[in-house]
């Protein structure tokens, strides 16, 4: 039978597990998880997992000026839900988020024309941790932070266009409810 060898990113001391896996759930019950897990990395072999060292990502807080800002930009419409979201907000509508809050940065998740439209004509940022950008979502130029009533006006445009096609994909599922063990 192969062993198993789980070693935390955090430095943790390797554990072994032995047996064949019957899915990540038996693992799991032994203290292992899945690689794209934080925290841990699974290999079979004889050879022990080198630890590799954490990076924490950076998670700015907005400012109350910034999510002032950021509700101005946002559609006030009925269907358009705007939540706390690790410090920042995010805009939802449907369940889907169409424009979030990242410190100072406002980004919008664009239709794929749109997307290229203002990275080729703008200096727009990537939007999330700069460890981890968010996939899909382009940042607003950052200079459209400002007092101008152009950049303003710009900004809300793409807003609005994020809106317009994020409420044309498919409402997001519920989450089943969990289930609590007393």
């Amino acid at each position: 039978m192969g062993a198993f060898v789980v070693a935390s990113l955090s430095g943790a001391v390797p554990a072994l597990l032995y047996g064949r896996p019957r899915g990540w759930e038996g693992l799991a019950q032994r203290g292992a998880y899945p690689p794209h897990s934080s925290g841990h990395i699974l290999q079979e072999s004889p050879l022990v997992a080198r630890s590799v060292p954490e990076v924490p990502m950076e998670m700015p807080k907005a400012s109350e000026a910034d999510k002032k800002r950021f509700r101005s930009l946002v559609p006030d419409l009925p269907e358009v839900v705007i939540k706390p979201m690790f410090g920042n907000l995010g805009a939802f509508v449907n369940g889907n988020m169409f424009a979030g809050l990242f410190g100072p940065t406002v980004g919008v998740k664009l239709s794929a024309a749109d997307k290229a439209a203002l990275e080729s004509t703008e200096r727009t940022v990537p939007f999330g941790p700069a460890e981890r950008p968010m996939g899909g979502w382009t940042g607003l130029p950052e200079i459209w932070n400002g007092e101008g009533a152009g950049d303003e006006a710009r900004a809300k445009g793409w807003v609005e266009k994020a809106f317009e096609h994020v409420a044309g994909l498919p409402p997001k599922a519920a989450k089943a409810p969990r289930n609590s063990k007393k």
